[in-house]
């Protein structure tokens, strides 16, 4: 027997449960279904739903391109894509944001409800906003439309703040406006034009100021002479060595047994166990903490070109090995060591006598004065 739910969890499962509509749900699922020619049989909306797959299938039978490449993998963070790319297909038909499922609603079943009622939303704003669909309707014609107008007009600067873009309601007390006063350029926000893209833009072009394909080509050819591995002419540089599976067999090419035990299953966690297999290998050839690309810079493929340059590092370092002698050279030698810090082995201190033993203490110099004072004597 189950145990009962108590607190926030049953009060949200019971206005869940309140708010169920199963002829809706009914509906809605018969009309994926007619839509997307993907049967439901036995399966509950949720698991029926729950890769992602069926909704792209319906979006690309709504409008065909809508989704350019459906995952097919069992892998967790794919089947999450399949529905953002349908959440994306949902905004693009006039589905408003208020109305929209969130992701964990579908993949964790978290409010099916909600999922239900942003997909018959959706079968309404088709009608008006996909004219040349002629397959079976879901409920009455929505027109939706996101009213943002304003923020067409750019976003705000660090100088300007947002007096290009904020809207500015006319207020008037007599005869004088007291929204935004005589400045016509702030009442109508006309005439001032924003002048910065964004972090995200900001980040996007400092790391593909730094993406060098000369050096990936470098890098990518070194990986395979010393792995015996050709990269795939089908395949991105990222999308071959994201497993972590090819790196791998690259460190135990270079030292037989860096990394045991390789994981060859396709599933996220086991491949990024790989990729951190491979950074710890880089470490004990002595690169430095400071030039180890992040797991996500590979895996996420958030910053190509630090994962590209470690690499190229590594490839430096492991020439001061033992190993490196007989395997191809990648770049120039490069050895890392904390030199020059000896004092820090002459002992510890302790509680009482602080720094006295380790520190150097410079002797009271002669400096004539006493000869002075014997000579007043």
């Amino acid at each position: 027997m189950s145990a009962p739910a108590y607190g926030l969890d049953a009060d949200l499962a019971a206005k869940q449960a309140a708010a169920h509509d199963p002829e809706l749900e009914k509906q809605v699922c018969d009309w994926v279904a007619a839509v997307s020619g993907k049967p439901q049989g036995d399966a509950s909306m949720a698991d029926w739903l729950h890769d992602g797959q069926v909704l792209c299938a319906l979006a690309n039978a709504v409008k065909p391109g809508s989704v350019k490449k459906v995952n097919t993998g069992a892998m967790v963070f794919k089947q999450r894509e399949n529905i953002t790319y349908f959440q994306k297909f949902c905004r693009d038909c006039g589905v408003p944001e208020i109305a929209m499922f969130g992701t964990d609603d579908l993949f964790d079943a978290k409010n099916m409800n909600s999922v239900t009622k942003t997909i018959n939303i959706l079968g309404g704003c088709i009608q008006t906003h996909v004219p040349d669909f002629s397959g079976p309707k879901l409920g009455v014609a929505v027109e939706a439309s996101v009213k943002d107008g304003k923020r067409a007009g750019g976003v705000a600067t660090q100088s300007g703040g947002l007096t290009g873009t904020m809207e500015v309601q006319k207020l008037t007390q007599g005869k004088r406006e007291v929204a935004g006063g005589t400045n016509a350029a702030v009442k109508s926000g006309a005439g001032v034009t924003a002048d910065a893209a964004g972090l995200d833009a900001d980040l996007a072009a400092k790391k593909a100021s730094k993406y060098d394909k000369d050096l990936e080509a470098t890098v990518v050819k070194w990986i395979a002479a010393v792995s015996g591995e050709a990269a795939p002419s089908d395949k991105s540089v990222a999308d071959w060595l994201k497993s972590g599976q090819v790196l791998c067999r690259l460190a135990n090419k270079i030292k037989p047994g860096s990394v045991p035990n390789i994981n060859t299953m396709h599933t996220a966690f086991k491949e990024r166990e790989n990729i951190t297999y491979f950074q710890k290998v880089m470490r004990d050839f002595g690169v430095p903490e400071s030039q180890l690309f992040g797991t996500d810079d590979l895996y996420e493929e958030n910053d190509m070109g630090t994962f590209i340059r470690s690499v190229y590092n590594f490839g430096g370092a492991v020439q001061n090995s033992p190993q490196g002698a007989s395997l191809p050279k990648l770049g120039a030698a490069v050895s890392h060591g904390m030199s020059g810090d000896k004092k820090r082995a002459s002992g510890t201190v302790n509680q009482y006598e602080a720094m006295q033993r380790n520190m150097e203490v410079e002797r009271p110099k002669n400096t004539g004065i006493t000869a002075g004072a014997d000579a007043g004597k």
